[in-house]
Parts: C-alpha cells; structure tokens; sequence
C-alpha cells in the first residue's frame, strides 16, 4: 500500500510539473509584433500621448508608432508602442506600455511612458 501511494504521488508531481511548465512557456512566448500603421497600433499610441497630455499636463502631439508588440498575461493585454511625439519644436521617441484589462474597472491604463 505504501508503494501505491508513492507513485500515485510521484504522478501527481509530474502532472503538476508539466502544467506549471506549460503555462511559463505560454506566457513567456505569446509576444505578439504589432504593424506600426494598424489602426490598432495608432489607436493605443494616440490614448499613450493623450492619458500622458492628461496626467503631466503637457501638449505633446502624437506622430507615428515606430513599432510595438503585445503580450497577453493573466486575462489582461500588455501593449508596448515605440511612438514619436512633438511639442512643436522638435521630435522625440517614447517607450509606453498600456495595460487593457476587461475585467477591471478602468479597462485600459497607461503604465509607462518614458524617452527612448
């Protein structure tokens, strides 16, 4: 009866193991490359511009997505865009990411916006 119950446990990690495996591998390898010009892309840069405009309190002007990819984690859509901007003078490049989370109550939030 021991012996039974030792496989039985020594299955029961290997099963676990494998499930654990294969979710850090999903998660890892689902980086998804977005067009630069997809509506999807210049819709998410031109909410990165605007929520930034919004919480610095500043006027940049939206130009283009240089590129970007996204990744899914957890029920919830990482968007990371390289962009251009402008404040009229001159062309800068920024890093964002966005968080869109169906589930939550602001579904999309900006999480980063930093110089390239």
């Amino acid at each position: 009866m021991g012996h039974d119950k030792l496989q039985l446990i020594s299955l029961l990690i290997i099963v676990l193991c494998f499930f654990v495996s294969d979710n850090i591998f999903q998660v890892s390898a689902a980086r998804i490359t977005i067009e630069p010009r997809s509506p999807f892309a210049v819709e998410n840069g031109q909410f990165a511009v605007g929520k930034h405009n919004q919480m610095e309190r500043t006027s940049l002007i939206f130009l283009n997505v240089e590129n970007g990819f996204i990744r899914h984690d957890k029920g919830k859509t990482y968007i990371h865009l390289t962009i251009k901007v402008s404040d009229r003078n001159s062309v800068y490049k920024y890093n964002t990411r966005i968080c869109d989370d169906p589930n939550a109550k602001i579904k999309k939030r900006l999480l980063r916006f930093e110089k390239a």
